[in-house]
Formats: C-alpha cells, sequence, structure tokens
C-alpha cells in the first residue's frame, strides 16, 4: 500500500514538472502550407520538399527556429484581414505581437511563394 502512494505521488511530482516546464517555453503551433500563386498560368516551381518552419507561442511573443528565411508574418482575423504584419528578418528568432491583440488570428509566414499558416489564441 505504501508503495502504491509513494508511486501515486512520485508520478504527481515527475508530470508536474513536465507541465510546467512546457508552460514556460510555449508551445508548438501547427502550421500548414499553400501555395500563393503571385504570376498566374505560370506553370513551375521546385521538386524539392518544402521545409516547414519551427514555430513556438508564448504569450504574445512568436519564436520561429533559427536558421530561417526572411518571412513577412501577418496576422489575420476571422474576416480575412491582415490586423497586423511585420518582416522577419532570417537572423531575428522572436517577434513580439501587439498587446491590442486578443482572440483567435491566424498567423502567416510568407516566404516567396509559400504561405505557412496555423490558428493563433493570444
Amino acid at each position: 500500500m505504501n508503495k502504491r502512494i509513494l508511486l501515486l505521488a512520485l508520478s504527481f511530482i515527475l508530470l508536474g514538472g513536465v507541465k510546467m516546464e512546457a508552460s514556460e517555453q510555449g508551445f508548438n503551433v501547427s502550421l500548414s502550407v499553400k501555395r500563393i500563386d503571385h504570376i498566374p498560368g505560370i506553370p513551375g516551381g521546385s521538386k524539392n520538399p518544402i521545409e516547414f518552419p519551427t514555430v513556438s507561442q508564448d504569450g504574445h511573443t512568436i519564436e520561429i527556429d533559427i536558421p530561417h528565411p526572411e518571412y513577412v508574418l501577418n496576422i489575420v482575423d476571422s474576416n480575412d484581414n491582415v490586423v497586423y504584419t511585420v518582416v522577419v528578418p532570417s537572423n531575428v528568432s522572436e517577434v513580439d505581437l501587439p498587446d491590442t491583440l486578443s482572440g483567435t488570428y491566424e498567423l502567416q509566414l510568407i516566404q516567396g511563394n509559400w504561405c505557412f499558416y496555423g490558428d493563433i489564441t493570444l
């Protein structure tokens, strides 16, 4: 009986530690990708696999793992209006979003003809 209580207490301590670590580092943003055609009617494009950025969110801070190419970061509301935009140079890993934004938005990272997008809640 004492062993069970000890194991149970140890499990709660270990799980609590993992949860605390995850909240300190934020969480990953799940991204999808779509092609943006700037010049309609012209086929082509690279046959190489697309390299997804690794993006995490901690409150109003977005972190993009370096190295990455230069991106245009857009925050888009539910009516498809861009409410915030900024260029993220390749040597910048963190972007602080305005505190005035609250709710659910689509995060877009645009690089060339590719748009990586996912939902975030601020």
